[in-house]
This record gives structure tokens, sequence and C-alpha cells, in this order.
């Protein structure tokens, strides 16, 4: 099987590609190649050579102009080698979602909506799993930012933290944030705040 993993360059979004490939690389085998959409936009030049189609193929990737390029993609080699592509988007895609043969997205991606039959959900964000020891002493502290799903807070959330730290005084904290969150919550001035207040 031949994957086409259509990456944009955002990091959250390739984490979690990467996360779900690597954990499929042990059930199969398959052969990778990537197509940054951000560095090329003209498809039938990346899908020219028909030869390379000549086993099973699946295009996979999230983003919203990974999706639009997964769909042409598909349409374009569907039309040129005259067998089925298949599709998936990671991540609920925004529209034609019934166009892909499988979408793979978090729950909450369909908080109030009923699951299409082309979706499987799973809680959380897909990460990569490590067996390494987990050190008791270290933790934690991931931070968001506004999100249509859940009201953000920032009051609230530095009263949070400090409640997380004084509750757990003998552990390593280390703060992390998202690319939506807010500028004045970035770690060093989080952690500037705590320090001095």
């Amino acid at each position: 099987m031949n994957v086409y993993w259509f990456q944009d360059s955002k990091i959250g979004h390739l984490k979690q590609v990467k996360a779900l490939l690597d954990q499929l690389k042990k059930e199969m085998k398959f052969s990778l190649f990537t197509i940054n959409l951000s560095h090329q936009k003209d498809l039938s030049q990346l899908l020219h050579n028909q030869h390379q189609f000549n086993a099973s193929t699946m295009l996979i990737g999230a983003g919203h102009e990974v999706y639009s390029g997964i769909l042409r993609a598909k349409k374009y080699l569907e039309k040129l080698i005259n067998e089925d592509i298949f599709s998936i988007a990671v991540l609920r895609p925004s529209y034609k979602l019934s166009s892909f043969d499988l979408v793979i997205a978090p729950e909450h991606d369909f908080r109030k909506r009923r699951f299409p039959k082309n979706v499987i959900s799973f809680q959380g964000s897909l990460a990569a799993t490590s067996q390494e020891t987990v050190d008791e002493g270290k933790a934690l502290i991931a931070i968001g930012g506004l999100s249509k799903h859940y009201k953000f807070d920032q009051e609230i959330l530095m009263k949070q933290i400090h409640y997380i730290l004084s509750m757990h005084p003998k552990h390593e904290f280390k703060i992390f944030n998202s690319r939506r969150t807010p500028k004045e919550l970035k770690p060093k001035r989080i952690s500037f705040k705590i320090r001095h207040s």
C-alpha cells in the first residue's frame, strides 16, 4: 500500500497524523510519501507519475487546506488510474465531510451533532505514546485558548494554576501553550506572574 500524507505547516495537525501513522506502521506495511501543500499547490504535477499508483493508495492529512487537496487528488487519481482511492481526514473537515471514506476526529468536534457513518471518534487528541518510566516529581500544565467549545477566562485559569501548584508544592511543573493561547499567557509570563504573586 502507498500512503500519501498531505501536510500543511501546523504542528498540531502534523503531530496528530504522525501519531496515527506511527501506530498504523505497527499493524501493516506501507510506503509513505509526503505532499507539503504549503510549498506546492499544483497537485497534478505532484501526482503525475502514474506508475507509482500500482498499489492500493490511501490519502491522509489534517487541516482546512489539506482536506481540499486530498479530495482534489482523489478525484484526479480515480480518473487517472480507474481505481478507488481511500481518503482519510484526521480531525473534522468543515465541509464535504461525507466525501471522505473515513474521518478520524475527537468527540468534541461533533458536540450536539450526530456522528456520520464514516466517522471514528476519540477523546482528546492523537499523540505519540511512550513506555518510558514516569518521573513522579515532574508534572505538566497544558494551556489552550479561545475555542467555540469552552469558555476561556484568563483570571480563572490563573487561579486554577495557582491552586494546582499549591496542592503539589514538591512537583517541578512545566507549562506549555498552544497556538490559541493568548500572548499574555505564554509560559514565561505565567511563571513570572506565579513567582511574583
